[in-house]
């Protein structure tokens, strides 16, 4: 059962890892679309396991803030960046006495914001590695 996993995990490296490459060669906005989708499904898988531990996070603020964060590095203008790290913060403290009536509660208000911050910050930052 193991080595059938493990041979399914190379034939899906083989084919992206080519894939990854092209994708990094080419750049620009091609590139920019790439880590919005794959920063995007981190985010999720991450709102996603909040949920499992019975949170209820904020969807919304959460993706703007993301979205916002990469586009801002994707300019490559410091200013740009400065705004968006302080925007998103704003956000969210404008955002949570919406989220406070779908339910959400401070605690999972803060671990959206992280988890937005973190991985925000994190994809502007590869984005910038290219």
């Amino acid at each position: 059962m193991a080595l059938a996993d493990i041979t399914k995990r190379l034939l899906v490296a083989l084919i992206l890892i080519p894939l990854f490459l092209l994708i990094l060669y080419a750049g620009g906005p091609i590139y920019l679309a790439f880590v919005l989708i794959a920063i995007s499904l981190a985010y999720h898988e991450y709102l996603r396991l909040l949920k499992l531990r019975g949170e209820n996070p904020a969807y919304f603020p959460g993706f703007v803030g993301l979205w916002a964060l990469i586009l801002a590095f994707y300019t490559g203008n410091t200013r740009t960046m400065a705004i968006a790290l302080g925007a998103v913060p704003s956000l969210f403290l404008l955002a949570f006495p919406l989220c406070k009536i779908r339910g959400t509660d401070l605690r999972s208000h803060g671990a959206s914001f992280f988890g937005s911050m973190y991985l925000g910050v994190g994809g502007g930052a590869a984005y910038l590695l290219r």
